[in-house]
């Protein structure tokens, strides 16, 4: 990155249908040293268990992955099979990430321990931040959550 304001941003794709060729080329599209946060969406036909561990091992910072009923990217268009990430470096973002897990279960209160735990964790002020919620749209829990998490965040949930 040429200066310190810089923002890396490095997008990938594969239409492998191996797990760890799609894997390494995504990896090898995305991957950059001090890397903030990192997104992938993948096809449920990749084999998570293995898909993970390599995604851990071969990029840096936060790495939050989900499976989709079809990948989009600027770089293929839509399709189906895929995998799809995009890595974001900069030293003025720092990402968190927090597993809601199961959707069904959750209670206010849930999201409460989830907003502070989320709070407690963060080292900018609240003007300075932001919450973005990825969700199992075939869970027809959005807004259910969404709601439950909003009451309790103090930034803007996207």
């Amino acid at each position: 990155m040429p200066s310190s304001q810089a923002l890396g941003v490095l997008f990938g794709h594969s239409l492998a249908s191996s797990t760890i060729a799609a894997a390494d080329e995504l990896i090898a599209a995305i991957a950059q040293p001090n890397a903030s946060l990192t997104l992938v969406s993948c096809s449920p036909d990749h084999d998570l268990a293995v898909l993970g561990p390599l995604l851990d091992a071969g990029l840096s910072g936060t790495v939050i992955g989900c499976t989709t009923a079809g990948e989009s990217s600027s770089l293929q268009g839509h399709a189906t099979g895929s995998l799809v990430g995009v890595s974001v470096a900069s030293p003025h973002l720092l990402a968190y990430a927090q597993l809601i897990t199961p959707l069904a279960e959750m209670t206010p209160a849930d999201a409460k321990t989830i907003a502070t735990e989320l709070h407690e964790q963060r080292r900018m002020p609240d003007a300075e931040c932001f919450s973005l919620l990825l969700i199992d749209g075939m869970s027809t829990l959005e807004e259910t959550v969404t709601a439950f998490l909003h009451t309790h965040l103090r930034v803007p949930l996207i």
